[in-house]
């Protein structure tokens, strides 16, 4: 799972692979598997806490 360009007004939209069968990672799987892109942003909606050392928002989030 990832979103590319966090730091632009427009970031990218999600992105997800299946790595055991795409290591190159060509087919994004995020239009066919939404109910992952769900459960990877209430994720990180519990989990994210501010870092000084990291500040970066994640748009949604």
């Amino acid at each position: 799972m990832l979103r590319r360009n966090l730091n632009k007004k427009q970031p990218g939209d999600w992105e997800v692979y299946n790595l055991a069968n795409d290591i190159g990672e060509k087919e994004n799987l995020a239009s066919t598997r939404a109910d992952l892109v769900k459960k990877a942003v209430e994720i990180f909606k519990k989990e994210k806490r501010p870092n000084a050392i990291f500040p970066v928002n994640i748009p949604g989030v």
